[in-house]
């Protein structure tokens, strides 16, 4: 028997016949998978893929498909994909190669189709990124890293210029009034406060103050502190019951890049909701994103002053997970204010729309 070595490199350059004659010799025993592959020509894992299907008595198509994962999406659902791709881009929201692969595994499984992609790391492999970005070149499907790095990071007027072009784009469409649009960031509220500042009357009056915003809140925990798709969903499902989005009064939601936003449960369930989000650029939170240029440091400062006032009434005690909702109400009560929201959009020129509010 002849020995058989090297790698078949002959995908996408088989015939129908070709492929019909192995499929014939491994189910009838003549030849092994691998045997079949080089005498015949034919990639051997695509003739895995056909001999499995046939002997479990699937439909099979003989035709000539480059890419181990073709045949994952019919065109109808690839047109899709192709749409939620530019979308995103169009909103500032552009994929990793990681999270496309992520997002096309997802969609899989929600349509339910059969696949091979990996269920351990719940992604798409190469074999299915080549064959689509190679279906796709056009620019709107192509990822950050193959991005120049100096128009990427920083902020510039190119980048501020894609927000506000962005954000005019859904402005005009929509017509979203001041009271519904909104924006969202994630911070941290840790256990080890810093240095704490010299507290006053007022901040001692209101420890332990009990207001309405606690009804306005939900706790959740992530065993590693970070916010991931999980999270994010269930804060979706939050906002929604407050903001009240509808067909006749859709929401706009300004927020971050973070890959939990592009998750397809998150786009998929904003979409069913009439809420319409857009990211800020890269590296532009700190004079694009309101909750940043007008809330944060006062919060952070507001929380830091409540824990070191709750270590003063605790002494040798220490500040653990189940103490910070409370002094996150302290601080967030303490310094959520309509004036201070309102100056975050104005600021940031969202609201009202100034797309020349920042000069060279």
């Amino acid at each position: 028997m002849p020995k058989f070595k090297g790698r078949n490199t002959n995908r996408g350059n088989w015939s129908q016949e070709s492929m019909k004659k192995a499929c014939d010799a491994v189910i009838s025993g003549k030849m092994g998978l691998r045997q079949a592959a080089v005498t015949y020509s034919v990639p051997k894992s695509s003739l895995f893929d056909k001999v499995n299907a046939l002997r479990s008595g699937q439909e099979v198509t003989l035709d000539t498909k480059l890419g181990r994962f073709t045949q994952t999406f019919n065109s109808e659902h690839e047109t899709a994909l192709v749409d939620h791709v530019k979308d995103l881009s169009s909103r500032l929201m552009p994929l990793s190669r990681k999270e496309f692969l992520q997002l096309t595994f997802q969609l899989a499984e929600k349509l339910k189709i059969p696949h091979r992609f990996s269920k351990t790391k719940k992604m798409a492999g190469k074999d299915f990124y080549q064959a689509f970005m190679s279906r796709h070149p056009d620019r709107s499907l192509r990822t950050p890293e193959s991005t120049s790095l100096m128009r990427c990071v920083g902020f510039n007027r190119p980048q501020v210029e894609r927000f506000f072009n962005g954000l005019s784009l859904l402005m005009e469409k929509f017509k979203f009034q001041p009271y519904n649009i909104y924006n969202c960031d994630e911070t941290a509220a840790s256990t080890v406060q810093k240095h704490a500042k010299v507290l006053s009357e007022k901040g001692q009056r209101q420890v332990g103050k009990i207001t309405s915003a606690e009804r306005e809140s939900v706790l959740e925990a992530q065993p590693n502190g970070w916010m991931n798709a999980d999270l994010f969903l269930k804060w979706m499902g939050h906002f929604i019951k407050y903001a009240n989005p509808s067909k006749e009064r859709p929401v706009l939601l300004v927020l971050d890049g973070h890959a939990s936003h592009k998750d397809l449960r998150v786009i998929t369930f904003a979409r069913e909701h009439n809420i319409h989000m857009i990211s800020t650029p890269p590296h532009t939170t700190h004079k694009l994103q309101p909750l940043d240029r007008t809330f944060m440091k006062p919060f952070k400062d507001a929380y830091y002053e409540a824990c070191g006032l709750w270590m003063r009434k605790n002494p040798g005690a220490r500040i653990t997970e189940y103490e910070i909702a409370g002094l996150v109400n302290t601080a967030f009560t303490k310094v959520s204010r309509n004036a201070i929201a309102q100056k975050g959009f104005e600021c940031t020129g969202i609201v009202p729309f100034n797309a020349q509010i920042f000069d060279d």
